[in-house]
């Protein structure tokens, strides 16, 4: 499957998300322990959600070095607060790792 499509940039008032799916974050050689605890899960769909200060640029850093150019981003702006903060933190933050390798 190839990573070159666009990403929902989930933004609210205070925060902002990179929705990505755990496929293809594996895709451009990253796992859930590459990213902070800050970062939100979607269990049923196996979709994460990087925040914006240190996550998504971890990412975005991985997905140029892979594909050579940016990913094409899709901002989605909420007026309040967004669902994404009502999901579960990332299961296997950065630190965990070797617990579940």
């Amino acid at each position: 499957m190839s990573a070159h499509h666009p990403y929902v940039c989930h933004c609210d008032p205070g925060h902002a998300w990179l929705e990505v799916s755990l496929n293809d974050m594996i895709d451009v050689g990253l796992h859930p322990w590459d990213f902070t605890r800050w970062s939100y899960y979607h269990s049923s769909n196996r979709t994460f959600f990087l925040e914006e200060d240190v996550d998504m640029g971890t990412f975005i850093t991985s997905y140029i070095a892979k594909y050579g150019e940016q990913p094409k981003l899709i901002e989605q702006n909420y007026n309040y607060d967004c669902y994404v903060r009502s999901l579960d933190a990332n299961p296997i933050p950065r630190g965990t790792e070797p617990a579940f390798r």
